[in-house]
């Protein structure tokens, strides 16, 4: 996985949420990262299985979470 810079915009959006206290710094975690990432790519695998609408949007909304969390991890 490869982790890009925030740009200074963004850093300066984190940093003013960690200054009002809405979130708080953690440590990277790289293999966190990596599980919600490979979460993810098993959740999507299973798409082509699926043949209800609802259970396709589940999947993908559970691997948009997954991303998510990885980014979390990763940055």
């Amino acid at each position: 996985m490869t982790v890009h810079p925030l740009s200074h915009a963004q850093q300066r959006a984190v940093d003013q949420l960690v200054t009002q206290g809405r979130i708080e710094r953690v440590p990277v975690d790289e293999a966190r990262a990596r599980a919600f990432l490979d979460q993810a790519d098993t959740a999507l695998s299973d798409l082509p299985n699926v043949t209800r609408d609802q259970n396709r949007y589940n999947l993908a909304y559970d691997a948009a979470h997954d991303i998510g969390e990885a980014m979390i991890a990763a940055y």
